[in-house]
């Protein structure tokens, strides 16, 4: 046994490392969130870009280049949003600078949709972070505290170059603020060598006498002589991927360029000599919820609607165990062909536990080895789906996303009917995102990374908003409508979505009481047993209805 003497001093010394402990752990958490994100994203070639003379610089000259530009990240506790990834984007589109420094007092926040920043970490091979304390907001301030004493570029947040910065030659020292702005450290200043010489009195002079303006997003589209000669421009604070990519402004043109490289609409385009083939895939899981080896009569109907009302040549049904049942056994004869299937256990190295995630993988697949249409059991056909619809390489339409005011995406996609080519590039860049899956996230890959997918290559997908109508408790939300997610049709109400929409995708209940069996299609008197009796007929079936 120890002295007491020693005792003692060994529960000071235990108290201690406890306490040190604690410390450690504390300021671990504190130093996480300070340091740069990690999260993986999605990998983009941001180093190909469709040349822009006039827009960007060139450097043949090792010497008079722009080597290094410092970015200052003055946000605090606010997220990186898409305005702030045009504005970095925009320094590696018109300068090209070997380094980017993302100088930060506080790492900006992410949520589920806002990581642009994680996708820039992924994609600039140049892009460092330095933690730093400011003493002011203001950007030539800044400027002074951190630029070495050749000089150099300073950005800040929220300024997106518009075309080179005047030669150090012509002009020293230039700063180009948003006057119109409350932010003082939106901006850019160019200083040549000389600017840190300077006596710190001075320095409001040069600020005074330097001062050129960045222009609003407002101006820049009114005023071509902006256009030609604005070096910078702040683009509107809640501008996001769905307001550039189709538009033909010219701060559009801009967004485009800066951020998928080429100066064009990022429209899908039809292709008639290679249309999206008259098939469609099911998938039929072993223990899926609504939907196991035996075939129940709202399938049975829903597989006649491929065929007789969508105009599919012939339907495949994916399944891990033949079908079998009454229904099944009516549908001999019919264009449906059994291709047994095993379910994926992972994707890229990640398992895959939820039977609903694994149908999501499944069906991206066999969409991308084949072509054709997926739809869910659930999905009814109304209508024929065009030959032209089917000349878009990849088509889907929106999701009804019900908590929208809580959450961060501006849109997602329903993934519950695609239609698509086979080896199409949006279903490529799809199978790609779910090198970042996560099986603990309903909607994540299969609502929202679908929607990113299309964020980054609009190009690549066209939106139907006929495609289908989500309906379910009683009311039905078709996306065609100015807010369709939060202004809904009863069913009792006068009911011309029929006549507008391909396809109905009947959620919550399944089935549909009024689609439940033969008998309830025969008796009931709503607008889901009318669509249920006009498969019937449409199919050669109308002895059925007695």
């Amino acid at each position: 046994m120890l002295p007491p003497q020693l005792r003692k001093h060994r529960r000071v010394l235990l108290v201690l490392t406890a306490l040190l402990f604690v410390l450690s752990l504390l300021l671990w958490f504190v130093n996480i969130g300070q340091q740069p994100i990690t999260a993986s994203r999605s990998t983009r070639d941001l180093l190909w870009q469709e040349p822009w003379p006039e827009r960007q610089i060139h450097d043949t000259d090792p010497q008079s280049g722009v080597t290094i530009v410092h970015y200052v990240w003055s946000g605090r506790k606010r997220k990186f949003v898409f305005r702030d990834c045009l504005s970095l984007l925009s320094v590696v589109r018109v300068l090209q600078p070997l380094k980017i420094i993302f100088h930060y007092s506080t790492m900006p926040q992410t949520d589920s949709y806002h990581s642009w920043l994680l996708e820039l970490k992924s994609s600039i091979p140049g892009l460092e972070f330095k933690q730093a304390n400011f003493g002011s907001s203001d950007l030539m301030d800044i400027a002074f505290e951190i630029l070495p004493p050749e000089g150099g570029v300073v950005i800040g947040n929220g300024a997106v170059l518009s075309r080179p910065l005047p030669h150090p030659a012509v002009t020293p020292i230039s700063l180009f603020s948003a006057t119109f702005a409350s932010d003082p450290s939106q901006g850019i200043v160019f200083a040549s060598k000389g600017l840190k010489e300077l006596p710190a009195s001075d320095l409001n002079k040069v600020k005074s006498s330097s001062k050129k303006q960045c222009v609003h997003v407002d101006a820049y589209d009114s005023d071509l002589r902006l256009v030609s000669h604005a070096h910078c421009v702040i683009m509107a604070s809640d501008v996001l991927p769905r307001d550039i990519y189709a538009e033909k402004t010219p701060s559009a043109e801009l967004a485009q360029w800066i951020f998928y490289g080429r100066r064009a609409l990022q429209v899908a385009k039809q292709d008639f000599r290679n249309p999206i083939p008259r098939i469609s895939h099911y998938v039929i899981l072993d223990g899926g919820k609504d939907v196991s080896s035996e075939l129940r009569f709202p399938h049975f109907l829903n597989i006649l609607s491929a065929l007789y009302v969508g105009g599919f040549e012939r339907v495949y049904l994916h399944a891990e165990t033949a079908p079998r049942g009454h229904w099944w056994e009516e549908l001999a004869g019919e264009n449906v062909t059994v291709v047994k299937v095993e379910r994926p256990r992972s994707v890229y190295q990640t398992e895959v536990k939820v039977i609903q995630h694994v149908s999501d993988v499944l069906r991206a697949e066999i969409l991308y080895k084949y072509g054709g249409a997926y739809q869910d059991f659930d999905v009814t056909w109304t209508k024929r789906v065009p030959d032209w619809l089917l000349a878009y390489p990849t088509v889907i339409d929106l999701e009804v996303e019900y908590n929208k005011a809580s959450s961060d995406w501006p849109d997602i996609f329903n993934n519950g009917v695609i239609l698509s080519r086979r080896h199409a590039p949006w279903l490529r860049h799809f199978l790609e995102s779910m090198r970042d899956y996560r099986d603990d996230d309903w909607a994540y890959n299969s609502l929202r990374m679908s929607y990113r997918t299309f964020e980054h290559y609009p190009d690549t997908v066209y939106i139907d908003k006929y495609l289908q109508v989500m309906c379910g408790e009683t009311v039905c939300h078709p996306s065609w409508r100015v807010s369709y997610d939060t202004k809904v049709l009863p069913l009792s109400a006068p009911f011309p979505l029929r006549q507008e929409a391909r396809s109905f995708h009947l959620g919550r209940p399944r089935p549909q009481a009024s689609l439940a069996s033969l008998d309830s299609v025969k008796h009931t008197h709503d607008v889901f047993a009318d669509i249920g009796r006009m498969v019937l007929e449409k199919s050669g079936r109308k002895a059925l209805l007695g």
